[in-house]
Protein backbone atom coordinates (compact mmCIF):
# COMPACT_ATOMS: atom_id res chain seq x y z
CA UNK A 1 0.00 0.00 0.00
CA UNK A 2 1.24 3.48 -0.88
CA UNK A 3 -0.75 6.70 -0.58
CA UNK A 4 -0.42 10.48 -0.32
CA UNK A 5 -2.97 12.29 1.82
CA UNK A 6 -3.63 15.75 3.17
CA UNK A 7 -2.84 15.96 6.87
CA UNK A 8 -6.08 17.80 7.70
CA UNK A 9 -8.20 15.14 6.00
CA UNK A 10 -6.37 12.44 7.88
CA UNK A 11 -6.84 14.21 11.23
CA UNK A 12 -10.57 14.58 10.56
CA UNK A 13 -10.87 10.84 9.93
CA UNK A 14 -8.78 9.96 12.98
CA UNK A 15 -11.01 12.17 15.15
CA UNK A 16 -14.06 10.22 13.96
CA UNK A 17 -12.76 6.69 14.35
CA UNK A 18 -11.13 7.43 17.71
CA UNK A 19 -14.55 7.07 19.38
CA UNK A 20 -14.60 3.32 18.66
CA UNK A 21 -10.96 2.52 19.43
CA UNK A 22 -10.91 0.15 22.41
CA UNK A 23 -8.94 0.75 25.60
CA UNK A 24 -9.18 -2.88 26.74
CA UNK A 25 -6.06 -5.02 26.99
CA UNK A 26 -7.72 -8.39 26.42
CA UNK A 27 -7.75 -7.89 22.63
CA UNK A 28 -4.85 -5.55 21.73
CA UNK A 29 -5.71 -5.36 18.02
CA UNK A 30 -8.81 -3.32 18.93
CA UNK A 31 -6.41 -0.52 19.86
CA UNK A 32 -5.54 -0.28 16.17
CA UNK A 33 -7.25 1.37 13.23
CA UNK A 34 -7.70 -0.26 9.84
CA UNK A 35 -6.61 1.79 6.82
CA UNK A 36 -7.83 0.69 3.39
CA UNK A 37 -6.61 2.23 0.13
CA UNK A 38 -8.89 1.26 -2.74
CA UNK A 39 -10.24 2.18 -6.14
CA UNK A 40 -10.79 5.76 -7.33
CA UNK A 41 -8.39 7.21 -4.76
CA UNK A 42 -10.72 6.14 -1.95
CA UNK A 43 -9.11 5.87 1.50
CA UNK A 44 -11.06 4.48 4.46
CA UNK A 45 -10.26 4.37 8.16
CA UNK A 46 -12.16 1.88 10.35
CA UNK A 47 -12.20 1.22 14.08
CA UNK A 48 -14.22 -1.10 16.30
CA UNK A 49 -14.60 -2.15 19.93
CA UNK A 50 -16.86 -5.08 18.88
CA UNK A 51 -19.96 -3.23 20.13
CA UNK A 52 -19.54 -0.24 17.84
CA UNK A 53 -17.72 0.36 14.56
CA UNK A 54 -16.97 3.67 12.84
CA UNK A 55 -15.93 4.10 9.21
CA UNK A 56 -14.70 7.39 7.74
CA UNK A 57 -13.91 7.76 4.03
CA UNK A 58 -11.55 10.43 2.75
CA UNK A 59 -9.89 11.19 -0.56
CA UNK A 60 -6.21 11.14 -1.36
CA UNK A 61 -3.83 9.81 -3.98
CA UNK A 62 -3.67 6.02 -4.03
CA UNK A 63 -0.47 4.88 -5.71
CA UNK A 64 -0.77 1.26 -4.61
CA UNK A 65 -3.89 -0.30 -3.12
CA UNK A 66 -3.73 -2.21 0.15
CA UNK A 67 -4.69 -2.61 3.81
CA UNK A 68 -2.78 -1.88 7.00
CA UNK A 69 -3.64 -2.24 10.69
CA UNK A 70 -2.01 0.69 12.50
CA UNK A 71 -1.65 1.22 16.29
CA UNK A 72 -3.97 4.16 16.78
CA UNK A 73 -2.45 6.13 19.67
CA UNK A 74 1.06 6.31 18.15
CA UNK A 75 -0.20 7.04 14.64
CA UNK A 76 -2.63 9.70 15.87
CA UNK A 77 0.06 11.42 17.94
CA UNK A 78 2.53 11.49 15.04
CA UNK A 79 0.07 12.85 12.48
CA UNK A 80 -1.24 15.60 14.77
CA UNK A 81 2.29 16.84 15.49
CA UNK A 82 3.52 16.93 11.92
CA UNK A 83 4.17 20.40 10.55
CA UNK A 84 3.28 19.64 6.97
CA UNK A 85 0.44 19.77 4.47
CA UNK A 86 0.79 16.31 2.94
CA UNK A 87 1.62 12.93 4.46
CA UNK A 88 3.14 10.00 2.55
CA UNK A 89 2.24 6.54 3.87
CA UNK A 90 3.72 3.26 2.64
CA UNK A 91 2.95 -0.16 4.11
CA UNK A 92 5.14 -3.20 3.49
CA UNK A 93 5.94 -6.33 5.50
CA UNK A 94 3.86 -5.26 8.54
CA UNK A 95 5.61 -1.89 8.74
CA UNK A 96 4.12 1.51 7.96
CA UNK A 97 6.53 4.22 6.87
CA UNK A 98 5.34 7.77 7.53
CA UNK A 99 7.07 10.54 5.60
CA UNK A 100 6.57 14.31 5.67
CA UNK A 101 8.66 17.34 4.69
CA UNK A 102 11.17 16.94 7.49
CA UNK A 103 10.06 13.73 9.16
CA UNK A 104 10.27 9.98 8.67
CA UNK A 105 9.05 7.27 11.02
CA UNK A 106 8.24 3.57 10.92
CA UNK A 107 5.43 1.90 12.88
CA UNK A 108 5.13 -1.84 13.44
CA UNK A 109 1.65 -2.96 12.39
CA UNK A 110 -0.64 -5.93 13.07
CA UNK A 111 -1.72 -8.63 10.65
CA UNK A 112 -4.74 -7.42 8.63
CA UNK A 113 -6.25 -10.90 8.86
CA UNK A 114 -6.59 -10.54 12.64
CA UNK A 115 -8.68 -7.39 12.54
CA UNK A 116 -12.37 -8.12 13.28
CA UNK A 117 -14.82 -8.29 10.41
CA UNK A 118 -17.11 -5.27 10.47
CA UNK A 119 -20.76 -6.39 10.24
CA UNK A 120 -22.97 -5.06 7.48
CA UNK A 121 -26.69 -4.43 7.13
CA UNK A 122 -27.57 -6.83 4.37
CA UNK A 123 -31.02 -5.47 3.53
CA UNK A 124 -31.05 -1.72 2.90
CA UNK A 125 -34.44 -1.68 1.23
CA UNK A 126 -35.94 0.09 4.27
CA UNK A 127 -34.51 3.21 5.85
CA UNK A 128 -35.15 6.41 7.76
CA UNK A 129 -33.92 9.63 6.15
CA UNK A 130 -33.68 12.63 8.46
CA UNK A 131 -31.87 15.94 8.37
CA UNK A 132 -28.61 15.68 10.27
CA UNK A 133 -29.22 18.87 12.23
CA UNK A 134 -32.66 17.69 13.35
CA UNK A 135 -31.44 14.25 14.42
CA UNK A 136 -28.63 15.79 16.49
CA UNK A 137 -31.05 18.19 18.16
CA UNK A 138 -33.46 15.43 19.15
CA UNK A 139 -30.77 12.97 20.21
CA UNK A 140 -29.10 15.56 22.45
CA UNK A 141 -32.44 16.21 24.15
CA UNK A 142 -33.15 12.53 24.70
CA UNK A 143 -29.67 11.89 26.08
CA UNK A 144 -30.22 14.49 28.81
CA UNK A 145 -32.63 12.12 30.55
CA UNK A 146 -30.46 9.01 30.27
CA UNK A 147 -27.82 7.44 32.46
CA UNK A 148 -26.11 4.06 32.29
CA UNK A 149 -27.77 1.43 34.49
CA UNK A 150 -26.36 -2.00 35.31
CA UNK A 151 -29.66 -3.00 36.90
CA UNK A 152 -31.91 -2.12 33.96
CA UNK A 153 -30.04 -2.65 30.67
CA UNK A 154 -33.20 -2.02 28.65
CA UNK A 155 -32.98 1.72 29.45
CA UNK A 156 -29.31 1.98 28.41
CA UNK A 157 -30.28 3.51 25.11
CA UNK A 158 -32.52 5.81 23.11
CA UNK A 159 -35.80 4.23 22.06
CA UNK A 160 -36.79 4.71 18.40
CA UNK A 161 -40.39 3.91 17.50
CA UNK A 162 -42.15 4.40 14.17
CA UNK A 163 -45.91 4.05 14.32
CA UNK A 164 -48.93 5.89 12.97
CA UNK A 165 -46.80 8.06 10.65
CA UNK A 166 -44.65 9.35 13.49
CA UNK A 167 -41.09 8.78 14.69
CA UNK A 168 -40.83 8.91 18.48
CA UNK A 169 -37.56 9.13 20.40
CA UNK A 170 -37.51 8.43 24.14
CA UNK A 171 -34.80 8.53 26.78
CA UNK A 172 -35.13 7.79 30.50
CA UNK A 173 -33.09 6.90 33.58
CA UNK A 174 -36.26 6.08 35.62
CA UNK A 175 -36.07 9.44 37.46
CA UNK A 176 -36.85 11.59 34.41
CA UNK A 177 -37.96 11.00 30.86
CA UNK A 178 -37.94 12.81 27.52
CA UNK A 179 -40.39 11.97 24.74
CA UNK A 180 -40.04 13.64 21.33
CA UNK A 181 -42.32 13.14 18.35
CA UNK A 182 -41.41 13.89 14.73
CA UNK A 183 -44.18 13.96 12.16
CA UNK A 184 -43.79 11.97 8.98
CA UNK A 185 -43.24 15.18 6.98
CA UNK A 186 -39.98 15.75 8.90
CA UNK A 187 -38.53 12.40 7.86
CA UNK A 188 -38.63 10.03 4.91
CA UNK A 189 -39.16 6.37 5.68
CA UNK A 190 -40.70 3.22 4.28
CA UNK A 191 -40.90 1.58 7.71
CA UNK A 192 -44.53 1.21 8.77
CA UNK A 193 -43.62 -0.15 12.20
CA UNK A 194 -40.26 -0.12 13.96
CA UNK A 195 -38.99 -0.50 17.52
CA UNK A 196 -35.32 -0.40 18.46
CA UNK A 197 -33.08 0.75 21.32
CA UNK A 198 -29.87 2.47 20.21
CA UNK A 199 -27.12 2.21 22.88
CA UNK A 200 -26.19 5.36 24.77
CA UNK A 201 -22.57 5.34 23.63
CA UNK A 202 -23.65 4.96 20.03
CA UNK A 203 -26.05 7.89 20.31
CA UNK A 204 -23.34 9.99 21.98
CA UNK A 205 -20.89 9.21 19.19
CA UNK A 206 -23.42 10.02 16.50
CA UNK A 207 -23.69 13.48 18.05
CA UNK A 208 -19.92 13.90 18.07
CA UNK A 209 -19.06 12.80 14.55
CA UNK A 210 -22.16 13.69 12.53
CA UNK A 211 -21.97 17.00 10.70
CA UNK A 212 -24.67 19.65 10.90
CA UNK A 213 -25.21 19.46 7.16
CA UNK A 214 -26.95 16.98 4.90
CA UNK A 215 -28.99 13.89 5.69
CA UNK A 216 -28.54 10.89 7.94
CA UNK A 217 -29.66 7.53 6.58
CA UNK A 218 -30.63 4.94 9.20
CA UNK A 219 -30.79 1.22 8.42
CA UNK A 220 -31.47 -1.65 10.81
CA UNK A 221 -31.94 -5.38 11.10
CA UNK A 222 -32.83 -7.62 14.03
CA UNK A 223 -29.76 -6.83 16.15
CA UNK A 224 -27.85 -3.88 14.71
CA UNK A 225 -28.28 -0.37 13.35
CA UNK A 226 -26.36 1.67 10.79
CA UNK A 227 -26.15 5.48 10.62
CA UNK A 228 -24.68 7.02 7.45
CA UNK A 229 -23.87 10.70 7.09
CA UNK A 230 -21.89 11.61 3.99
CA UNK A 231 -18.47 9.96 4.27
CA UNK A 232 -19.05 8.74 7.84
CA UNK A 233 -20.68 5.56 9.03
CA UNK A 234 -21.54 4.25 12.51
CA UNK A 235 -22.71 0.67 12.94
CA UNK A 236 -23.68 -0.68 16.33
CA UNK A 237 -25.39 -3.50 18.11
CA UNK A 238 -28.85 -2.73 19.42
CA UNK A 239 -29.80 -3.04 23.09
CA UNK A 240 -31.54 -6.35 23.75
CA UNK A 241 -34.85 -6.34 25.56
CA UNK A 242 -38.04 -4.33 25.54
CA UNK A 243 -38.14 -0.66 26.38
CA UNK A 244 -40.41 0.08 29.39
CA UNK A 245 -44.06 0.95 28.80
CA UNK A 246 -43.27 4.59 29.49
CA UNK A 247 -46.69 5.88 28.40
CA UNK A 248 -48.04 4.96 31.83
CA UNK A 249 -45.54 7.36 33.42
CA UNK A 250 -46.68 10.41 31.46
CA UNK A 251 -49.64 12.05 33.23
CA UNK A 252 -52.78 12.13 31.10
CA UNK A 253 -53.44 15.65 32.34
CA UNK A 254 -52.58 18.11 35.08
CA UNK A 255 -54.88 19.50 37.77
CA UNK A 256 -52.81 22.68 37.87
CA UNK A 257 -50.50 24.21 35.29
CA UNK A 258 -48.23 27.19 35.75
CA UNK A 259 -46.71 29.26 32.97
CA UNK A 260 -43.32 30.72 33.88
CA UNK A 261 -40.42 32.54 32.27
CA UNK A 262 -37.80 29.87 31.61
CA UNK A 263 -34.74 32.06 32.17
CA UNK A 264 -36.02 33.41 35.47
CA UNK A 265 -36.84 29.93 36.75
CA UNK A 266 -33.37 28.72 35.75
CA UNK A 267 -31.87 31.65 37.65
CA UNK A 268 -34.00 30.81 40.71
CA UNK A 269 -32.77 27.21 40.68
CA UNK A 270 -29.14 28.25 40.21
CA UNK A 271 -29.40 30.47 43.31
CA UNK A 272 -31.34 28.14 45.60
CA UNK A 273 -29.32 25.02 44.76
CA UNK A 274 -26.43 26.53 46.78
CA UNK A 275 -28.18 25.45 49.99
CA UNK A 276 -29.41 22.09 48.69
CA UNK A 277 -28.75 19.09 50.93
CA UNK A 278 -27.16 15.74 50.19
CA UNK A 279 -30.18 14.74 48.12
CA UNK A 280 -29.66 17.85 45.94
CA UNK A 281 -33.22 18.77 46.83
CA UNK A 282 -34.96 22.07 46.28
CA UNK A 283 -38.66 22.72 46.83
CA UNK A 284 -41.29 24.34 44.65
CA UNK A 285 -44.26 25.92 46.40
CA UNK A 286 -47.19 27.28 44.42
CA UNK A 287 -49.23 29.92 46.20
CA UNK A 288 -52.98 29.51 46.60
CA UNK A 289 -53.63 32.54 44.40
CA UNK A 290 -51.62 30.98 41.59
CA UNK A 291 -49.49 34.07 41.01
CA UNK A 292 -46.20 33.12 42.68
CA UNK A 293 -43.91 30.09 42.54
CA UNK A 294 -41.51 29.96 45.48
CA UNK A 295 -38.25 28.08 44.91
CA UNK A 296 -36.38 27.41 48.13
CA UNK A 297 -33.84 25.17 49.85
CA UNK A 298 -32.88 24.63 53.47
CA UNK A 299 -29.55 23.46 54.89
CA UNK A 300 -29.20 23.03 58.67
CA UNK A 301 -25.53 24.01 58.53
CA UNK A 302 -25.47 26.76 55.89
CA UNK A 303 -28.93 28.32 56.17
CA UNK A 304 -31.88 28.77 53.82
CA UNK A 305 -32.92 30.87 50.83
CA UNK A 306 -36.05 31.59 48.85
CA UNK A 307 -36.67 32.95 45.34
CA UNK A 308 -40.14 34.11 44.26
CA UNK A 309 -40.99 33.81 40.59
CA UNK A 310 -44.13 35.39 39.11
CA UNK A 311 -46.32 32.90 37.23
CA UNK A 312 -49.74 32.58 35.68
CA UNK A 313 -51.89 29.57 36.50
CA UNK A 314 -54.41 27.46 34.61
CA UNK A 315 -56.68 24.93 36.28
CA UNK A 316 -57.02 24.67 40.06
CA UNK A 317 -55.38 27.32 42.21
CA UNK A 318 -54.28 25.45 45.29
CA UNK A 319 -51.10 25.22 47.30
CA UNK A 320 -48.71 22.50 46.17
CA UNK A 321 -45.30 21.73 47.64
CA UNK A 322 -43.03 19.40 45.75
CA UNK A 323 -39.30 18.67 45.94
CA UNK A 324 -36.93 17.82 43.12
CA UNK A 325 -33.33 16.97 42.51
CA UNK A 326 -32.32 20.39 41.20
CA UNK A 327 -30.16 18.87 38.45
CA UNK A 328 -33.10 16.99 37.00
CA UNK A 329 -35.46 19.95 36.85
CA UNK A 330 -32.70 22.22 35.52
CA UNK A 331 -31.86 19.76 32.73
CA UNK A 332 -35.51 19.71 31.72
CA UNK A 333 -35.71 23.48 31.44
CA UNK A 334 -32.54 23.70 29.36
CA UNK A 335 -33.79 21.47 26.55
CA UNK A 336 -36.23 24.18 25.48
CA UNK A 337 -35.52 27.38 23.58
CA UNK A 338 -38.57 29.60 23.99
CA UNK A 339 -39.06 31.99 26.91
CA UNK A 340 -42.23 30.48 28.35
CA UNK A 341 -42.50 26.95 29.73
CA UNK A 342 -45.42 25.13 31.29
CA UNK A 343 -45.14 23.01 34.46
CA UNK A 344 -47.99 20.59 35.02
CA UNK A 345 -48.71 19.39 38.58
CA UNK A 346 -51.12 16.92 40.13
CA UNK A 347 -49.84 16.42 43.68
CA UNK A 348 -46.54 16.21 45.55
CA UNK A 349 -46.18 12.48 44.83
CA UNK A 350 -46.87 12.52 41.10
CA UNK A 351 -44.40 13.28 38.28
CA UNK A 352 -44.32 16.81 36.94
CA UNK A 353 -44.58 17.60 33.24
CA UNK A 354 -42.25 20.27 31.84
CA UNK A 355 -42.93 21.45 28.30
CA UNK A 356 -42.50 24.39 26.02
CA UNK A 357 -45.66 26.48 25.78
CA UNK A 358 -45.44 26.47 21.97
CA UNK A 359 -43.60 23.25 21.06
CA UNK A 360 -45.85 20.51 22.40
CA UNK A 361 -44.19 17.63 20.56
CA UNK A 362 -41.44 17.46 23.20
CA UNK A 363 -42.26 16.62 26.80
CA UNK A 364 -39.98 16.21 29.83
CA UNK A 365 -41.15 14.28 32.89
CA UNK A 366 -39.41 14.50 36.26
CA UNK A 367 -40.18 12.52 39.40
CA UNK A 368 -40.25 14.23 42.81
CA UNK A 369 -37.64 12.87 45.21
CA UNK A 370 -39.92 12.99 48.24
CA UNK A 371 -42.88 14.83 49.66
CA UNK A 372 -42.01 18.37 50.60
CA UNK A 373 -42.07 19.13 54.29
CA UNK A 374 -43.78 22.29 55.58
Amino acid sequence: MKIIILKNNLIEALSSVEKAVSCENNLPILKSVKLEAGENNSITLISTNLELAIRHKISGKVINKGISIIPFSFFNSIIRNLNTEKVHLEYKNKKLTIKADNYEGVLNCDNPREFPIIPEIQDKSKSIEIKSKLLKKFLSRALIATQYSEIRPEINGIYFNIKANQLTLVGTDSFRLVEEVLDINEIETNFSDLKMIVPLKTAENILKITSNEGQVSIYTDSNQVLFENGNKMVISRLVNGNFPDYKNIIPKGSSEEIIVNRDELINAIELTKVFAGKASDITFKISTNGKVLEVYSVNDIIGKNNYRVPVSTEGKKEEIKISFNWRYILDGLKIYENNEVVLGFNNSEKPVVVRDKKEKRVVYIVMPIRSATP
